[in-house]
């Protein structure tokens, strides 16, 4: 016996219908259908909720769905015209649940209204000579059925059978409704047209409306006309206040009061115009990046017109107006972070990139060209640690980092646009010193230039891991390079990649600990694997996390040293290897000039007073390469130059200068720069083995009576040259020290100073600044002397000449005719003098 253990099913789990809005009460929309297994079923159809029985009736026996009441798609407006709801079917016999189904009746709209024109009529005024396209006036037409629906959209359309002269030189728009001159119009004034235009809905069934346009043409006579078809001011700054004044309009008619408008291109009202002046201003702030420039199209229509509202556009009466705006500097540089962060490794070299700044700025032209300059504070030694490319960005090291791992820097950039010229602004910038104890290894199975050419997302997924664990860490690339292994990481294999980096951590400004980054990293391997695969291809991924080895770092620097450093080095050892040759050459020179003078030395101590030395024979004045001397001979020059040559009876009976004394050997053989003229204007003499020279190369002569002077070259010179004789006393042991002052002891100042010893013994005395005194014969003495001599001994020469002296001490008066500071001037002949001061 079967009992009731099953519920009525519905064929369909849910029921879709779509009827339109205008369909009859009454009308069968939908049949229903449920089927039970059981036996004996009786099964009946019902709506389970109470709203929709309002629209809708369901036959409980026959399950047939239909329309109760009348629908209005347009009651449904801001909803969607749809009705969704449950029906049952069960068994009225059974204890089983009944079946459910959903059933959804949409409502279709359906072009329930025309449109509807605004007039019945319209009218409009036309020049006889508008061009094509001239806007006459503009109809509109409405539709009342709901917005967005294909029946509330209308268009416009001209009625060719009516009026078809009218529709074959006007149109109107199928969109605007605007009518318009289909060609250019050459008609008669006072012309009346009447045009009909047809509205239409796309709704089913189309609906549609008509209306008549009249258009009058006007005379000629009441139409303004421009003095220019376009106006081109000058271009308006874009920071002008309001109310600034771009351009000046100006049209005519005859007898008639001109109003200007304008009808285009203005629809921000940006500008305005006077419409009885023509002035056309600044109406709201402009602004260069959002429009550089408007075209204006301005009207002018006779007052009689206007106040018809019926404007007459035509050739005469519309002008262009062409508006440039000029681009001032009103946007200063916005960088594209507040705060860049970068790392510089502690064995860095000089000018090594470290970090690069962007800033941009809304401006044009120049105003945008920006320039980069940094604040640094100040450090030690006063050095700044970086240097910024001014028109680049790109920040480089300026200073070495040795030992300075775990140090950082904070300073600030500035973007100044105009070239440095104009608005600024700042970011900072934190760079933190690591070396290879804060760095990992992110080894991948790709080559090198495929990891540097998405290196840029590769950070950003290594940096957002990191930054899980430490928010605003910034990840840093150290290097890209090929995968080095084996022993050392000596080798290298370029299809595989090392990716060195560190991370910054901006809490303590410096490198996050290498053990930490690894945690970090390692433990999201899996993670960053899956992110990498589209930028790494198809099977790349990274194959471990390690640590760098800094031997191997260190292998990789030395051989990093370029072809340009080993030229350089090989040079500079080049012109080593050369130039110890030379200097060898010069040090052996040196050690033999040194013992030569020596040599010369120990003969000269070695020999008594007055003897002739055999002196070497070496030119002690070839190395002036000047034979030139003023008021010499060659002969005098020779023996000027050469006075090592001249033995010291010679030097006694030429020069005048007693051989016996210490200043003979000391003095005299030590001046090795020749003689040489005194000074133009000194008023100081020249004392040489060949006589007395002023500073004007004449010979001087002394007598009795004082100086005079003697042709040069004549043979009185060589006379008296020969006659002069002069007595040297020299104390080398009591020079004048470094002040000045005569540090001569008391003794030697008596001596000069003695009664006993007269003061003018056969001619002057002289003494020098280092402490030498020189004594001076008259002529006449000499003259006297035999020529035997000069072959005396010293003590013999002082005695003789002492004693003649004495005798004729008395008729020496012309001595004082000269002034006591009189200065003389002896060797060395060159740019070393001996200024003496007659006493």
């Amino acid at each position: 016996m079967d009992i009731d253990d099953n519920s009525p099913v519905f064929t369909n789990t849910s029921y879709i219908v779509s009827i339109p809005e205008s369909l009859a009460p009454g009308t069968v929309i939908l049949r229903l259908e449920a089927k039970d297994v059981d036996l004996g079923s009786n099964i009946t159809y019902g709506i389970r909720s109470q709203e929709p029985l309002q629209f809708f009736a369901l036959n409980k026996f026959t399950g047939e769905l239909s329309l109760q009441k009348s629908l209005d798609f347009e009651s449904f407006s801001g909803t969607e015209a749809t009705f969704t709801f449950l029906v049952e079917a069960f068994d009225i016999g059974g204890a089983m649940p009944p079946g459910i189904a959903t059933v959804t009746v949409r409502i279709q709209d359906m072009n329930d209204y025309s449109p509807v024109f605004s007039k019945t009529l319209y009218k409009g005024m036309v020049a006889p000579d508008a061009v094509k396209g001239t806007v006459i006036t503009t109809v509109e037409a409405e539709d009342q059925d709901p917005l967005g629906t294909p029946a509330s959209h209308v268009r416009y359309k001209v009625d060719v059978v009516q009026f078809p002269y009218s529709a074959s030189i006007f149109d109107v728009e199928e969109e605007s409704g605007c009518v318009i001159t289909r060609v250019n119009l050459n008609e008669e004034p006072s012309t009346l047209f009447k045009l009909v235009v047809i509205a239409y809905d796309d709704g089913d069934p189309v609906k549609f409306n008509t209306t008549t346009v009249e258009i009058s043409v006007l005379q000629p006579s009441v139409i303004p006309r421009f003095t220019q078809d376009e106006y081109r001011p000058p271009p308006v700054h874009e920071g002008a206040p309001k109310g600034t004044q771009v351009v000046v309009v100006t049209a005519a008619a005859l007898n008639q009061t001109i109003v200007y408008s304008i009808v285009s291109g203005n629809e921000d009202g940006m500008f305005t115009i006077n419409n009885r002046t023509g002035v056309i201003s600044i109406q709201k702030s402009l602004d260069y990046e959002t429009a550089k420039k408007y075209l204006l199209q301005v009207q002018a229509d006779s007052l009689i017109v206007v106040r018809s509202n019926l404007p007459v556009p035509s050739k005469s009466n519309t002008a262009k107006i062409f508006i440039e705006i000029q681009d001032e500097n009103d946007h200063a540089p916005i960088f594209t972070k507040k705060i860049y962060i970068g790392g510089v490794s502690e064995d860095a070299r000089m000018f090594s990139s470290v970090i690069k700044v962007k800033a941009h700025d809304k401006d044009t032209g120049n105003y945008s060209a920006i320039q980069y300059r940094l604040i640094i504070p100040p450090i030690k030694d006063g050095k700044e640690g970086f240097v910024i490319e001014p028109y680049t960005g790109l920040i480089k090291t300026a200073m070495l980092f040795k030992n300075m791992r775990r140090s950082y820097f904070k300073f600030q950039a500035i973007a100044t646009d105009n070239y440095g010229k104009g608005l600024s602004n700042k970011s900072d910038v934190l760079v933190s010193i690591v070396n290879q104890l804060d760095m990992q290894v992110i080894v991948s199975n790709v080559p090198p230039t495929l990891v540097e050419q998405s290196k840029d997302q590769l950070i950003g997924i290594l940096e957002r891991y990191v930054q899980d664990q430490i928010p605003g860490a910034t990840v840093v690339v150290e290097s890209i390079g090929a995968r080095r292994y084996g022993d050392g990481y000596s080798e290298e294999d370029y299809s595989k990649s090392d990716l060195m980096i560190y991370a910054i951590d901006p809490q303590t400004n410096r490198a996050i600990m290498r053990n930490e980054l690894f945690k970090f990293l390692d433990g999201k391997l899996l993670d960053i694997n899956k992110e990498f695969q589209p930028y790494l291809g198809q099977g790349g991924r990274i194959l471990e996390i390690r640590t760098p080895d800094v031997v191997a770092n260190v292998k990789k620097q030395a051989q990093a040293v370029g072809y340009t450093e080993g030229a350089l080095l090989a040079l500079a050892v080049i012109i080593i290897l050369c130039c110890m040759p030379a200097i060898l050459i010069v040090m052996v020179s040196y050690r033999q000039r040194q013992a030569e003078c020596a040599k010369t030395a120990r003969i000269q101590m070695a020999l008594p007073a007055g003897k002739s030395a055999s002196i070497p024979a070496n030119n002690l004045y070839e190395e002036l390469g000047d034979s030139t001397i003023r008021g010499y001979t060659q002969q005098e020059q020779q023996q000027l130059l050469r006075p090592s040559l001249l033995r010291p009876e010679e030097l006694s009976m030429e020069s005048g200068i007693d051989p016996g004394q210490e200043y003979y050997g000391q003095d005299y053989y030590s001046y090795e720069h020749g003689y040489e003229l005194p000074q133009y204007g000194s008023r100081r003499r020249l004392l040489s083995p060949s006589g007395m020279y002023d500073e004007y190369g004449e010979v001087v002569m002394e007598s009795d009576s004082g100086y005079y002077y003697s042709p040069q070259g004549t043979s009185t010179e060589a006379e008296w040259a020969k006659k002069k004789r002069i007595k040297l006393v020299l104390d080398p042991e009591y020079e004048s020290s470094s002040t000045g002052e005569d540090s001569a002891p008391e003794s030697q100042r008596n001596r000069l100073s003695n009664p006993n010893i007269p003061a003018n013994v056969n001619g002057n005395i002289y003494i020098a600044q280092n402490g030498s005194v020189i004594r001076t014969l008259d002529t006449d003495n000499i003259a006297t002397k035999a020529a035997g001599s000069r072959l005396k001994s010293t003590d013999q020469q002082e005695s003789i000449i002492g004693n003649e002296s004495i005798k004729e001490s008395s008729d020496l008066p012309g001595d004082h005719a000269q002034s006591e500071d009189e200065e003389f001037w002896m060797g060395p002949w060159n740019n070393l003098h001996i200024p003496m001061t007659k006493l």
